[in-house]
């Protein structure tokens, strides 16, 4: 087995063993840089939509009709839902447990029910700002 390693720095008073200063945070957030809600664990599916369609734009191109992504360890399946119906993706999900796209679902019924309330949510840089707002007309787009 492999030992694990540790950056250890020599305490120059009295030659003990010391740990590292912490890193300090970034001040500033590279990605979506606005948003207070970007990172958030629940956003995060959102982030790496945003991630997958930068680095592979040929992905959305309507001449190709052959691009499918396999969604490993999917969970709940929110990435693949909003792939395939947002963006026209074929995304099959791989993960021993059924895909859960209620409360997915209900937030989209609600914004689509609400247009004052999206376009509220739909801005980036406030506390209320929900992605899947922003990409409401996209999902209208694809099912027309």
């Amino acid at each position: 087995t492999m030992m694990s390693r540790q950056c250890v720095f020599i305490d120059n008073k009295n030659g003990a063993p010391s740990l590292p200063p912490p890193a300090p945070l970034p001040s500033i957030i590279p990605y979506n840089e606005g948003s207070i809600r970007a990172l958030s664990r629940r956003n995060r599916v959102y982030v790496y939509r945003d991630f997958l369609l930068s680095k592979f734009p040929h992905m959305t191109s309507s001449s190709d009709t052959t691009c499918n992504i396999l969604d490993v360890a999917g969970g709940r399946g929110d990435l693949s839902w909003i792939l395939h119906n947002i963006d026209g993706i074929n995304s099959m999900i791989a993960d021993p447990r059924i895909p859960n796209h209620k409360s997915l679902i209900k937030s989209t019924e609600f914004l689509l029910a609400h247009p004052e309330e999206a376009a509220v949510r739909a801005v980036e840089g406030v506390a209320t700002h929900q992605p899947l707002a922003k990409l409401l007309q996209r999902l209208k787009n694809n099912n027309n």
